[in-house]
């Protein structure tokens, strides 16, 4: 059985939220659950329809862009989305959030990657900016809801190229190539993720690194059991297929949460990881009662 707009208050409960800061000296991940309401039209009076929100922020550079996606981006898509317009509307209130986050952090060169599920009792809505993930199990198998926006990845590197800039490995000691491509330009350099928010040198005239977010929209199945929202400590990892069977295995989605957590550092990931699991079904995982 599907869970309904109206049990919403239920699901946030019933979620599952964990988090660990791993190798890293500081913890800049951020997340975020809750619900928010969309009218069909901004200009139309008319009934809303509500939505679960869930959320993932990876910080780069410090924290201060994720936690202000983290606290900020439900309020502001609240305010600018409409269902007539979803796409649109929700790109705009990424590229609002970040116009916000330049008023108050020009200067600074910290980012945040962000990704988001909108659910409704017939739809999910994902949108996403930067290599954070979105992954639905549907009848045990892993859906990716997302694309990683990742340097190198070549459609993101043919738009960083056309306006200007390079991406290639960091380069040990000028000369050997290391690790995956980054974004270098005559301003700033050594970027790995390609969209996100903040990150504002590699924004002054082009935008190198893109504050416009992918948005996907699927209509809900009776198979779903539960969205995936991570970090990409995990996802560098373990693959969607991998999380959704670790998942599964557990009776709730809070157990479902720690032990992807768990996981990720079992098979090695340095990094911080944050991992949201929303269940979209009264039985969601194999164990559960």
């Amino acid at each position: 059985m599907r869970m309904s707009s109206c049990e919403w208050d239920s699901t946030i409960d019933k979620t599952g939220i964990a988090a660990a800061q791993g190798e890293r000296k500081y913890m800049e991940d951020r997340a975020s659950i809750g619900t928010v309401s969309l009218p069909h039209d901004r200009n139309e009076p008319g009934a809303a329809i509500r939505y679960l929100y869930a959320g993932v922020f990876d910080g780069h550079g410090g924290s201060s862009a994720a936690d202000m996606a983290s606290k900020q981006l439900r309020k502001i898509v609240e305010r600018e989305g409409c269902r007539r317009n979803l796409e649109t509307s929700l790109q705009g209130a990424f590229q609002k959030l970040d116009s916000e986050y330049r008023q108050l952090h020009r200067n600074d060169d910290v980012g945040s990657t962000v990704s988001i599920a909108l659910v409704s009792h017939d739809e999910i809505c994902t949108v996403n900016l930067g290599d954070s993930r979105v992954v639905l199990c549907r009848g045990g198998q892993a859906i990716a809801l997302s694309k990683d926006h990742k340097a190198d990845d070549p459609e993101e590197q043919q738009r960083i190229q056309f306006l200007g800039g390079l991406v290639h490995p960091h380069k040990l000691f000028g000369l050997f190539p290391v690790g995956p491509g980054r974004i270098y330009s005559a301003n700033a350099g050594g970027l790995a993720v390609s969209r996100a928010i903040g990150d504002f040198k590699y924004k002054l005239g082009r935008f190198l690194v893109s504050n416009t977010p992918d948005v996907k929209v699927v209509e809900r199945s009776e198979n779903d059991q539960f969205l995936v929202l991570a970090t990409d400590g995990l996802w560098d990892v373990l693959s969607n297929q991998e999380v959704c069977g670790i998942a599964r295995a557990r009776p709730d989605a809070q157990s479902a949460s720690e032990a992807l957590v768990s996981a990720a550092f079992s098979k090695g990931s340095g990094d911080n990881v944050t991992v949201v699991v929303v269940p979209l079904s009264e039985h969601a995982f194999i164990n559960s009662s």
